[in-house]
């Protein structure tokens, strides 16, 4: 992708779901203590991503390529892959447009997926790179592909204060961008492609503590989500940082230690690392804005979780997703709010 990234003409309509964007990830350990497991969460996503897919709008996934049980980019693609070969088949259904996937991957995750990675992909995947450039990083300040030493397996090397705060900025400009829209410059063309804005949200799990960013990632998107009026789908009851979030809506009086800064500063030590670069290149540590703001979002007055959230959904509905860990029941809600 170019380094310049612009933002799209286009923008996606209340209500209108052409491009839903999947935030999901989860720890194993509070899973296991819920009587769930990983594969909990793979079946949501594909009860939520095959009914999308098949009316042929895209899904957004801000996962990496790294082969881990809590990442979810080579299950989308295999689905994608499997629904794009059942079409090809020659039965009822060869005429019907499937719906792909836009694979966003911030610096330095974007390292991994090499020219090789993407056209395997090509039929089912736009990948969409978010560089250090893109993310307003001052040329003194970048750090070289050669020294972030991430690996396909999940394995790497320690990363660099420099690395590591670089990796926030790039993943807080790649989720900004997410609900904007842009457009890719093509070199030679006049105009560039495309990319929608994301049209809602759908959120559960997702780290607490132990994440790259600033704020947990389910945090910034739903936040950037509630900013842009984008409609949110959020489910609580499979842990995580969605589950925060919701106890935040079922209860907005009582707020949580989750959106306490001191909190974060306990449970991911990072933090403290990322303030103190911040201190030294002169910038504003993002953190403490970022939960002020999600924390007024969530607390608005509000006549029903509907209007807040701006989804459709009735509030006997939204609060069964806010609190539900049963995989069919929220898949049922999904459907029918997504079709």
């Amino acid at each position: 992708m170019s380094s310049q990234l612009r933002p799209s003409k286009h923008r996606s309509q209340p209500q209108q779901f052409g491009n839903v964007m999947l935030s999901v990830g989860g720890d194993g350990t509070e899973l296991l203590a819920r009587g769930l497991g990983y594969e909990h969460l793979r079946e949501m996503v594909i009860q939520v991503s095959r009914p999308i897919v098949r009316k042929g709008k895209f899904i957004t996934y801000g996962g990496n390529w790294q082969n881990a049980a809590n990442n979810y980019t080579r299950q989308l693609l295999d689905l994608i892959s499997a629904e794009l070969d059942d079409n090809s088949a020659q039965g009822p259904d060869t005429s019907r447009v499937i719906g792909k996937l836009y694979n966003w991957s911030a610096w330095p995750s974007s390292v991994l997926v090499g020219p090789d990675l993407e056209a395997r992909w090509l039929h089912c995947c736009r990948v969409i790179r978010v560089s250090q450039a893109d993310s307003g990083i001052a040329l003194e300040h970048r750090v070289t592909d050669e020294d972030v030493g991430l690996n396909l397996d999940g394995t790497s090397k320690p990363l660099s204060l420099a690395t590591m705060y670089n990796q926030a900025l790039c993943l807080s400009r790649m989720r900004e961008a997410m609900f904007n829209g842009i457009e890719l410059p093509i070199p030679g063309a006049l105009s560039g492609e495309s990319v929608p804005a994301v049209g809602a949200i759908v959120a559960l799990g997702g780290k607490l503590s132990g994440y790259s960013g600033f704020v947990p990632g389910i945090f910034e998107e739903v936040l950037y989500a509630l900013e842009n009026r984008k409609p949110v789908f959020l489910l609580g009851g499979f842990g995580g940082a969605a589950e925060a979030l919701a106890k935040v809506l079922l209860a907005p009086s009582e707020l949580p230690s989750a959106l306490d800064l001191a909190s974060h500063h306990a449970s991911t030590p990072s933090l403290s690392k990322l303030e103190q670069e911040a201190t030294r290149r002169g910038q504003d540590f993002a953190t403490p804005k970022l939960l002020a703001r999600l924390r007024s979002k969530l607390t608005a007055d509000r006549t029903s979780l509907a209007s807040l959230l701006g989804n459709s959904l009735t509030e006997d509905e939204n609060r069964t997703l806010l609190t539900t860990s049963d995989v069919r029941q929220a898949g049922r809600i999904l459907s029918r709010a997504l079709a």
